[in-house]
């Protein structure tokens, strides 16, 4: 296994990976409480992930945006966010398709499936992609001008922590104008609309920003249980507010729908700063535990593209089977997600890895 990988951050990717599995479960009959896979299974895990790609991109953005050179920079950021994000994405929607026999929306290649409700039935999970590809596409342009703009006068440190304040604040302050003026639906209307979602991923960087210009306070400070008791603290505050009111009044609650994708987003940065830093995980290095975390987490874009698809083609099969055979079902659709993820990473995410290396050692 991979040294340098980071077991922390790969324990947190597996774990939202399960919970994905968890959310998509209703696809079974297994007995799941339902505000249980709505919350853990729905929403949490989803900001988990997006803490950790605005994390583990914005060191690179970060490096990018202050590079001397911004051409060759630039051209390495987008190309590997390119054959990172699209091939693969590609290819499960024509693969759906072909199972389907059902012409995916123009609008799933242009990432631009969440303006459409309609659009966005034809591959749900596929949401967030759009909110992370926006991302990665809209946000660097803007960072380096409001970086250079700031550098004018300010530190390149000051500059860059002053433009992520900026770039958090106003998707928070669209979600909020949004909530208050035009009443939207909490999952559709709020959840899954991408401009006004960007504020979770800008967190991520604000902790690579940490990470890079306050290294050793980041790891000596990250390490601390504090920050895992108030992360699990918070979550429960969080999922208790969900159970109390928000599962039967989520539309209605302003608070709700601003909030609580402003505060689990913040939550899920704490439980990426300490696991990022703590020196548990470390103690699985070695272990068959360690591989069994790692390889899951490494080929994590295949699963989640891949294991929705495969959960809607095996649960017709144990349909009114009983609680323990659904049970086998959602194991072997489980199962079969990692085989054909295995081979979508193994034959198509491998070899676009070692197509970019050779072309980054060309650009130089």
């Amino acid at each position: 296994m991979n040294k340098t990988r980071n077991i922390g951050l790969d324990l947190a990717r597996v774990t939202a990976i399960v919970l994905v599995w968890v959310g998509h479960s209703g696809f079974f009959s297994i007995g799941m409480n339902p505000k249980f896979m709505e919350f853990w299974g729905g929403i949490f895990c989803l900001e988990v992930f997006f803490a950790l790609s605005g994390f583990l991109v914005g060191r690179s953005m970060i490096l990018t945006i202050t590079a001397r050179n911004q051409k060759p920079a630039f051209k390495k950021f987008y190309l590997n966010r390119l054959l990172r994000t699209i091939p693969l994405y590609y290819l499960v929607l024509l693969a759906l398709w072909a199972i389907t026999r059902q012409r995916p929306p123009v609008s799933c290649f242009l990432f631009l499936q969440n303006f459409s409700v309609e659009d966005l039935g034809y591959f749900p999970p596929s949401w967030s992609l759009p909110v992370e590809a926006w991302f990665y596409f809209l946000i660097p342009p803007v960072f380096f001008l409001v970086y250079r703009l700031l550098a004018r006068k300010h530190t390149e440190k000051a500059a860059v922590f002053s433009a992520i304040a900026l770039l958090w604040a106003i998707p928070f302050l669209l979600r909020a104008g949004h909530v208050v003026m035009a009443d939207p639906t909490w999952d559709y209307g709020v959840r899954k609309q991408i401009l006004l979602r960007m504020d979770a991923l800008m967190l991520g960087v604000f902790l690579a920003a940490v990470k890079r210009y306050a290294p050793e306070t980041y790891r000596t400070q990250g390490g601390k249980h504090r920050y895992l008791l108030i992360f699990l603290a918070g979550m429960a505050v969080m999922y208790g507010w969900y159970l109390g009111d928000l599962w039967d009044h989520f539309d209605d609650s302003n608070a709700g729908r601003i909030l609580i994708f402003t505060l689990v987003p913040m939550l899920c940065s704490l439980l990426v700063f300490y696991l990022d830093n703590s020196p548990y995980p470390e103690k699985l290095r070695g272990t068959l535990l360690e591989k069994l975390i790692c390889g899951v987490s490494s080929m994590g874009y295949s699963v989640y593209l891949v294991h929705f698809v495969v959960f809607q083609l095996v649960a017709p099969y144990f349909e009114g089977t009983g609680f323990l055979v659904s049970w086998m079902g959602f194991a072997l659709a489980i199962g079969i997600s990692l085989v054909v993820s295995y081979l979508a990473y193994r034959f198509v995410e491998e070899p676009l890895t070692r197509l970019r290396d050779r072309i980054f050692a060309r650009i130089g």
